[in-house]
Parts: structure tokens; C-alpha cells; sequence
């Protein structure tokens, strides 16, 4: 965790780092810190549907399934065969 903490410090830009951090610290638990940095990434890929999904992900942890669906959508309209947003969209 401390590596991607510091990648993010250094690199608060880079979209695979944020993106990571996000997974790291929704690993840990931390899904609303996570929540902020999946954010990030998305906002900086909008294009990324790895990324979208993971943010839908993430909001659905935080309880917020209509923010879920949209990042899932948007997601699904980037990559249609996205596995990760196929399968959260059934939620």
C-alpha cells in the first residue's frame, strides 16, 4: 500500500495509479478512500471501462446503486463484452 501511495503522491495524474490505489485500498477495506481515487482515474481515462467499473464497484459499496449503474453503463457502452461491468450490472 505504501508504494501506491507514494506512486499517487508523485504521479497524481496517472490514471493506472490512481486506478490501483483504489483497488488496494478497497482490498483494505477502505472503500470510500478507494472511492475517491477510482474518481480520479476515471475522470482522467473517461474512455477506460476497466476503470468505470471499478468505480461502479465502488459505489455500489458505498451505497449508492444508481451511481453503480451509470459508471457500469458507461462501462458497458466503452467495451460491451466488459466482464468485470456485465457482471456488476446484474446487481
Amino acid at each position: 500500500r505504501l508504494a501506491a501511495l507514494m506512486a499517487a503522491g508523485i504521479r497524481p495524474r496517472d490514471a493506472s495509479i490512481q486506478n490501483a490505489l483504489a483497488g488496494t485500498l478497497a482490498r483494505e477495506k477502505k472503500s470510500r478512500e478507494a472511492l475517491v481515487h477510482a474518481g480520479l482515474a476515471a475522470e482522467l481515462q473517461p474512455t477506460n471501462a476497466e476503470y468505470m467499473a471499478t468505480l461502479g464497484y465502488l459505489w455500489a459499496e458505498n451505497g449508492r446503486p444508481q451511481e453503480a449503474f451509470e459508471a457500469f453503463k458507461r462501462a458497458l457502452q466503452i467495451d460491451p463484452n466488459n466482464a468485470r461491468a456485465l457482471e456488476g450490472a446484474k446487481t
